[in-house]
């Protein structure tokens, strides 16, 4: 029987801190690598009654950097979708419902974070096709910089 060994330094916090700082050095654009020092979220709760679209504005009082999505529904209809825009200029199109929750991560292809800039209107926007009665909920998460 023959064996090996295997060493590995584990550094944790301090090795995500050097991380971190060499990050900031390389000085990445601010839609890569925003400097914000807090998340948050915010939830949505809203109520198709017809065909019809339905939808909420949110205007922030300081820059954020758009993360996360979350949309589940109360029924789900083929075809059902949902769509954001920051001023009029849609950063997500057409987005079908679908059976389970699921989460949209904004810009995870290239962990690009859309800018809401301060006074800005972030719009969401559920097209309920079917026209059938449902609720809808929506989670938005979002980063900032705290002074």
């Amino acid at each position: 029987m023959s064996s090996f060994n295997v060493s590995y330094n584990a550094g944790g916090v301090i090795d995500r801190v050097k991380v971190i700082d060499e990050v900031k050095k390389m000085n990445l654009p601010e839609h890569v690598s925003p400097d914000v020092n807090m998340v948050s979220s915010k939830g949505f709760r809203l109520h198709a009654t017809s065909e019809e679209v339905v939808s909420f504005t949110q205007v922030f009082n300081k820059d954020v950097y758009l993360c996360e999505m979350e949309i589940s529904c109360e029924e789900y209809d083929d075809l059902d979708y949902w769509e954001l825009s920051i001023d009029n200029e849609k950063i997500c199109e057409t987005m079908y419902t679908q059976q389970m929750p699921k989460d949209t991560t904004i810009g995870h292809d290239f962990s690009i974070f859309p800018k809401v800039p301060s006074g800005s209107e972030l719009k969401f926007e559920f097209y309920n096709t079917s026209g059938r009665p449902k609720k809808i909920w929506v989670m938005i998460s979002y980063m900032y910089k705290q002074e």
